[in-house]
């Protein structure tokens, strides 16, 4: 042990120690505990790391000898990560979509007869809920998990996630049914409740298909036993679970994908506003002025029919 490079120790804030290294005094360190940690690791981590010593956070400038390390002994660095580029879109395939700055929405570039995908920046950390808004929703859609080595893109109409071994998904589309994909095994979603725009049909899950107007908020979330477990609107208190795990070594990203035209997905951590769901031509403040008229055709829909905000309507338990 050198008593000029001090030797330190990475650990978790749960106290699991990471990595060890001695730092050179004049490294920027930052950079020095960086390369430290990914040392400590099997393969890149796409995470973003803060670093603690004695309880304060090390700027990006300080110098490792200004940092008041013991010159024996070990210093315990604090590893934090920050979980937001889990929950920001940055791969997709050049020239069929984009993703705004921020990382918050995939905008499908409206190629033809194509399935277009994005994947999250970094890894979905365990018992994390993500948040995705289907903006737009077509004959095929879907969402879920996936490896880094996922494709972007299909030249044809599909469920562009759960045909491989590298991703797990959960689709929906024109035929209504909710269903669970992995390594091209096809698993029906089972549910018992009845709320639009989930449906029960025969003990199947059901979603609405949509259009133009149709707004799907979804979310779901990897459990530390390698379950995955989604919530639809209309199921919000029922917890729908895949029958697969994803194992436990395997380190995925948020995915989803799209066929329609111009759709968009949008990414959170948190989740979206009930406004932001509503289509603005629906918006109370962009709606037409009440003139006291009922058009002739209002009130007459019942049981199937279809809303202006392009769900099917169904009484529960018909399809």
């Amino acid at each position: 042990m050198s008593a000029t490079c001090p030797t330190i120790e990475l650990r978790t804030i749960a106290g699991d120690v990471i990595a060890r290294a001695e730092l050179d005094p004049d490294a920027v360190a930052v950079v020095a505990l960086k390369k430290a940690l990914a040392a400590g690791r099997d393969e890149d981590d796409e995470m973003l790391h803060n670093f603690l010593y004695d309880g304060a956070l090390i700027s990006e400038s300080v110098l490792v000898r200004d940092l008041g390390f013991p010159t024996t002994g070990m210093a315990e660095i604090c590893v934090v990560v920050d979980s937001r580029p889990s929950f920001q879109w940055r791969h997709c395939t050049l020239g069929q979509g984009t993703i705004s700055e921020d990382g918050a929405i995939y905008h499908r570039g409206g190629t033809a007869g194509a399935t277009n995908g994005v994947r999250a920046a970094a890894p979905l950390p365990r018992g994390a809920r993500c948040h995705l808004t289907f903006k737009s929703v077509g004959s095929h859609a879907c969402f879920g998990v996936g490896t880094k080595m996922v494709q972007l893109s299909e030249n044809k109409y599909c469920f562009l996630y759960g045909q491989d071994e590298e991703s797990w998904a959960v689709a929906f589309g024109f035929d209504k049914r909710l269903q669970a994909y992995h390594a091209k095994q096809k698993y029906e979603i089972q549910t018992q409740t009845a709320g639009l725009p989930l449906a029960a049909h025969d003990g199947r899950a059901q979603i609405a298909n949509g259009g133009r107007d149709c707004i799907l908020p979804v979310s779901f979330m990897l459990g530390d036993d390698g379950s995955l477990s989604f919530w639809v609107p209309g199921g919000e208190d029922e917890a729908l679970v895949v029958p697969f795990n994803v194992p436990k070594d395997k380190r995925v990203y948020v995915v989803a994908s799209t066929v329609y035209g111009s759709g968009m997905i949008e990414i959170s951590q948190a989740p979206i506003t009930q406004e932001a769901l509503i289509p603005k031509s629906l918006r109370p403040d962009q709606a037409e002025p009440d003139t006291g008229h009922q058009p002739p055709e209002a009130g007459k829909a019942k049981g199937k029919g279809k809303s202006k905000d392009g769900y099917v309507l169904q009484e529960a338990g018909k399809a």
